[in-house]
């Protein structure tokens, strides 16, 4: 699903602090994705805003349909303090944290707005089956119905205010599968296209300077990090003067391609890999060509040479079209989205002092 609690798993006695706010955040995870387009897809979603909120104990009003919804910065400090606790060293960075904050703020209003539409939505029930196969979960984690009430009941929560809060997620879970589910079946035309489309099959060579590339690692060194880029970007400039790929990948790859001159098994477009590796492996087209900027992944920089392109084993027509049609459901709920946020009478009133990110502009840097 795209909307879970954010629950973590163990120990249960965190259940509370992430157990409160997960009423607030069943969308944060998936909020900064449906919000920000791919390149070449629909817009991202746009407040409306009002009048700033004044008041410091208060981080955002939503007001819908003529009802108020507000969220407490204390509770919004909890959320963020328990993104940094399980994201160490992220709040060292500054622009990320505005993004996470912002993120976060703009989760807790899609929530609101998913749950006032779920709650108005004729015929709309929750798995009660998989409320009570959590609640059973969290109880077993807990070590037993005593325990588990003990653990809750420490951090002012019960067995009920827990599956009320549950069923309240999968209520509107079931919105969303609703709207999942409404996404169109592809054209035979589009199905035909996608079949070959996934049937293609690349065999590439690769330079990896391995360094971990994200900076909420705990061994994320800035310096040493640009130094790795600065090292690869000097090999692809001697690459794009004419050097033999091969020989330079046996030379300067850090990985077990490089005996074998960076060379990779073929793979297709489902491969499990890296995907900004994927899509930059895909995007050539001619063997013998190179990327013309280095390709970051969580494991390095690096540099990728088209050996040959090749078509695969089809794809089932039926397997296709349901594949393809998954891959247009985020699509169709963020248009519902969209129409939630731009619904008349909704209006978004945040305390800048409390967000300093501008709700409507998610965070683009590196």
């Amino acid at each position: 699903m795209l909307f879970s609690p954010m629950l973590p798993s163990a120990p249960l006695r965190r259940l509370a602090l992430a157990g409160t706010l997960a009423t607030l955040f069943v969308l944060g995870a998936a909020a900064p994705a449906l919000a920000q387009p791919a390149d070449d897809g629909p817009a991202p979603l746009v407040f409306r805003m009002g009048t700033p909120v004044a008041d410091t104990s208060v981080v955002v009003v939503i007001e819908q349909g003529g009802a108020r919804d507000t969220l407490r910065a204390r509770l919004f400090r909890d959320q963020i303090g328990y993104v940094i606790d399980r994201n160490p060293g992220l709040d060292a960075y500054p622009d990320r944290m505005r993004e996470v904050r912002r993120s976060s703020l703009e989760g807790y209003i899609l929530q609101r707005l998913v749950d006032a539409a779920a709650r108005r939505t004729p015929g709309l029930a929750p798995d009660t089956a998989a409320v009570n196969a959590q609640l059973a979960g969290y109880e077993a984690q807990s070590g037993g119905p005593e325990a588990f009430a003990a653990s809750l009941a420490e951090n002012g929560l019960t067995p009920d205010s827990l599956r009320a809060l549950l069923t309240t997620q999968a209520l509107q879970g079931a919105l969303v599968a609703r709207w999942a589910d409404a996404a169109p079946s592809p054209s035979a035309a589009d199905v035909a296209a996608y079949r070959l489309r996934m049937a293609d099959e690349v065999t590439v060579r690769h330079i990896v300077w391995r360094y971990p590339s994200d900076p909420n690692g705990a061994d994320f060194d800035p310096a040493a990090h640009a130094t790795a880029r600065a090292e690869a970007q000097a090999v692809l400039d001697s690459l794009k003067g004419g050097a033999d790929f091969a020989a330079m990948a046996m030379r300067h790859g850090q990985d077990g391609t490089a005996p074998r001159g960076g060379l990779l098994d073929a793979f297709g477009r489902d491969a499990g890999l890296d995907e900004d590796f994927k899509t930059a492996a895909f995007a050539l087209t001619t063997p013998g060509e190179t990327t013309q900027e280095l390709v970051e992944t969580q494991f390095g920089w690096h540099a990728i040479h088209l050996d040959a392109r090749a078509r695969g084993t089809l794809m089932p027509e039926d397997e296709a079209r349901a594949a393809l049609r998954r891959e247009r459901q985020p699509e169709v709920i963020r248009e519902k989205l969209r129409a939630l946020v731009a619904a008349p009478g909704v209006v978004i009133h945040v305390n800048p002092a409390l967000l300093d990110a501008d709700l409507n502009t998610p965070y683009t840097g590196d």
